[in-house]
């Protein structure tokens, strides 16, 4: 019977250290208890820089559901913050990778390297646009935007003719 009560205490005990750290830990928005961790964001980081999407990332089963991590970005500014140096990071990380992708295509293998080639480069464009955006010359920049106006002139002048054969 004693051996029993103490066990009893013991588990007490266990429990109420436990309320206390989940009191301790940050909450989400909808009033449940976070699981977030600064070693967990670490790692989620971590994985996000060396290439692997988020999406791969919260396939394991250590690890937070997509929408949890999302979250946490927006609740914690310190993850926030690593989550977006993360992104940035990234984008130098597949930058290199296609280069290398560019650098081992073979003839047979050229169309299906050049899609994946033009994935990757669009996606670093949007991770990193200041960084590996090309920019246009200001001479094709005023080009474009000339070819633009034709159109919308030659669309007016449609329109035009349109309500002119109406009035008829």
């Amino acid at each position: 019977g004693e051996s029993l009560l103490e066990a009893m205490r013991a588990a007490r005990l266990r429990r109420r250290r436990d309320d206390h750290a989940r009191a301790l830990r940050p909450r989400d928005a909808r009033g449940l208890w976070s699981t977030y961790s600064h070693a967990l964001g670490a790692e989620i980081c971590r994985r996000l820089v060396e290439g692997e999407t988020l999406i791969a990332v919260c396939r394991d089963a250590a690890m937070p559901c997509y929408s949890t991590v999302l979250n946490w970005a927006r609740a914690v500014p310190e993850f926030g913050e690593a989550y977006a140096r993360a992104r940035r990071l990234a984008a130098d990380y597949l930058f290199d990778e296609a280069r290398e992708l560019a650098l081992a295509s073979k003839p047979g293998t050229v169309w299906v390297d050049r899609l994946k080639f033009q994935v990757i480069r669009w996606q670093v464009a949007r991770l990193a646009p200041r960084k590996y955006v090309e920019e246009m010359p200001r001479d094709e920049v005023s080009e474009a935007r000339r070819a633009r106006e034709r159109a919308t002139e030659g669309w007016r002048n449609a329109v035009r003719r349109w309500d002119e054969d109406d009035d008829d």
